[in-house]
């Protein structure tokens, strides 16, 4: 059974990291090559600085927005 915390902590994570890309004017679409899953996990490891935090929030950038 998922951690409620955990979820509205992943929640929270995913909605930060959204709004700071689309204030940087970057679109979460891979086709374009503007932005694909390394860059993710780059930003959030810069960004957070521990690997599951930015697996987990690319993982749901993915899901819901197709990076």
């Amino acid at each position: 059974m998922e951690n409620k915390f955990e979820k509205k902590r992943l929640e929270f994570q995913v909605k930060l990291a959204l709004k700071e890309l689309r204030e940087k004017g970057i679109r979460l679409d891979e086709s374009t090559g503007q932005w694909g899953w390394d860059d993710c996990i780059a930003k959030m490891m810069e960004e957070y600085g521990d690997e599951d935090i930015a697996n987990n929030v690319c993982g749901a950038l993915k899901r819901d927005y197709g990076i």
